[in-house]
């Protein structure tokens, strides 16, 4: 991405802090780029580098978790049959597959998953899916990933059956009276880990139902790439526990003993490529979403629970042409949204908000964060039928989406979701209202003042250092990358621009080539192709890279 401020706020190393880094064996670009990071304490950055033996907080200190353990186990003990009712995405489906797995496979309850359809449901708890569970047998419902917002529809839940809200989401004011509730996010909880997906939430439940029967045991860990799989995918911070989960996780895909994960990596990488949160973000993910996405979020769930290798297969298989298929119309919607922009005459300054009959609402979300991407501005994205819109949200980082939302209710049926990303439904008549409201909270938002979008390296390399071989393995050691824990950025403060030529297909990429310090660099910018004409030979300029 090219951007026109490269800020330069970060100060040369006191020499306390190289001191530090020398006693630990790290250079000053390590150094540099942990202090970022608020990483100082010699004690904090080995185990920020290198993880702790005991990385796990204590899953009783969510808010009710002693309540649902015990309303587990009643369960358990009368062999009543229990439902786990989760959301459509990475984060729901794999949530639903590990707590499924967990019960069936470690407490031998009797239990199914069911996961609401997108395009017949719609997002959270519904009535008729809870009548339909209760209909079934079921007298326990635990949720994953989802019901938070579902106060309404516990109200009028069938009297017989109880239901576990477990979610990560933020609360609304008025909370479900189900029959307790687990979410780091709600009011009185004080669990330090508030970033945690919702399959982490599903994690630390199994962990509590663990130590229940084993408390003399270490904690479970036993499904943790799916764990890390969620909470990579789902944009969670990476730091702490998160953090963690990630790094051991990661580590457990390359041999996970769960088929369907296995077939989906063989189909998604290259074989023997490192397994990464790249794998997940650009290889697993937008596969398992895909399902959820255009189709039924079970395939998912029959993949990620699968013990038979032939399934497994084949579902990969459905699941890659599925996600053949998102691309295909991802890309004809953000044609037809950029077309009704150029067709307005006018860029929006305050947000995009864009509705339209027929726009596939599995996919809206993905061409909302292009455009956000592309234009730096909050996007809202909705699909039309039978007189109710049905939204996908992005947004920047100076604004809050949810705080925005809450300015848009009169306009809105319900809204649920984050800081960045969230979802509503709203009556198609009341489109033009919700325009007016949100380009004037996300105006309020910014303060008045267009946002900019900025690169600010980590660290500048000193003029005549060259980046080495060995520094790019150091920096190595930061990963997981992620939410909170980005790849580094390096920063050149005077480099020369030696060549100029675009690449790829059409001219769509383009690269530079640099010197700075007496070394010579070669630098890629995707899809930048048509602006190589900003840039010549002999220019000096401040190059930020990663």
């Amino acid at each position: 991405m090219i951007c026109s401020k490269i800020s330069h706020k970060v100060g040369p190393l006191d020499p306390d802090l190289l001191k530090t880094g020398k006693a630990l064996g790290l250079s000053p670009v390590l150094m540099g780029i942990l202090k970022r990071r608020n990483l100082t304490d010699p004690e904090a950055i080995r185990t920020f580098l290198d993880g702790s033996p005991e990385p796990f907080h204590d899953p009783y200190g969510l808010l009710h978790m002693e309540r649902a353990v015990t309303r587990i186990c009643e369960a358990l003990s009368k062999e009543e049959k229990i439902t786990i009712y989760g959301d459509y995405d990475v984060d729901g489906t794999s949530a639903s597959s590990l707590l499924f797995l967990f019960l069936t496979k470690n407490l031998g309850a009797k239990a199914a998953v069911y996961i609401p359809r997108r395009d017949t449901e719609g997002y959270g708890l519904n009535l008729e899916a809870l009548e339909k569970i209760y209909g079934g047998g079921s007298t326990l419902v635990i949720t994953v990933d989802t019901g938070i917002s579902g106060a309404d529809v516990i109200k009028k839940a069938p009297a017989g059956l109880d239901v576990i809200i477990t979610d990560h989401h933020l609360a609304p004011q008025e909370l479900p009276a189900a029959y307790t509730v687990v979410n780091p996010n709600q009011p009185g909880d004080t669990y330090p880990e508030k970033g945690i997906c919702g399959c982490g939430v599903a994690f630390k439940l199994c962990q509590a139902l663990w130590h229940h029967f084993h408390p003399e045991s270490a904690l479970w860990t036993e499904l943790i790439e799916l764990a890390a799989v969620a909470t990579v995918a789902d944009v969670v911070p990476l730091v702490g526990e998160n953090r963690e989960i990630v790094r051991r996780g990661l580590k457990k895909i390359a041999d996970t003993p769960l088929v369907g994960l296995r077939a989906l990596v063989q189909s998604a990488t290259r074989e023997g490529s490192p397994i990464t949160t790249d794998t997940i973000g650009f290889g697993l993910g937008p596969r398992i979403n895909a399902a959820g996405r255009l189709d039924d979020a079970m395939l998912a769930v029959k993949l990620m629970t699968t013990s038979d290798s032939e399934e497994a297969s084949t579902l990969s298989r459905e699941l890659n042409d599925l996600n053949a298929k998102r691309q295909e119309i991802s890309q004809r919607i953000f044609e037809e949204a950029e077309a009704m922009l150029t067709a307005s005459g006018k860029i929006p300054t305050w947000g995009i908000v864009l509705a339209k009959e027929g726009w596939h609402p599995g996919v809206i979300g993905i061409v909302a964060s292009r455009l956000t991407e592309k234009y730096h501005q909050p996007t809202i994205l909705m699909s039309i039928k039978d007189g109710i819109a049905k939204g996908s949200c992005r947004s920047i980082p100076p604004v809050h989406l949810y705080h925005v939302l809450e300015a848009c209710r009169p306009a809105l049926i319900q809204f649920g979701g984050h800081a960045q990303a969230a979802g509503l439904t709203m009556e198609k008549d009341k489109v033009d209202d919700l325009r007016r409201l949100f380009t004037e909270a996300v105006k309020t938002a910014l303060h008045g003042e267009i946002y900019e979008p900025e690169v600010e390296p980590d660290y500048f390399i000193p003029e005549g250092e060259a980046v080495t071989e060995k520094i790019v393995h150091e920096l190595e050691r930061l990963q997981p990358f992620g939410q909170d824990n980005p790849a580094p950025i390096l920063g050149f403060e005077k480099a020369v621009i030696t060549g100029v030529r675009t690449m790829g297909k059409e001219g769509s990429h383009l690269r530079l080539d640099l010197s700075s310090g007496g070394y010579g660099y070669k630098g890629l910018l995707w899809q930048e192709g048509p602006r190589s004409h900003y840039f010549y030979e002999g220019e000096e300029a401040a190059v930020a890279f990663a």
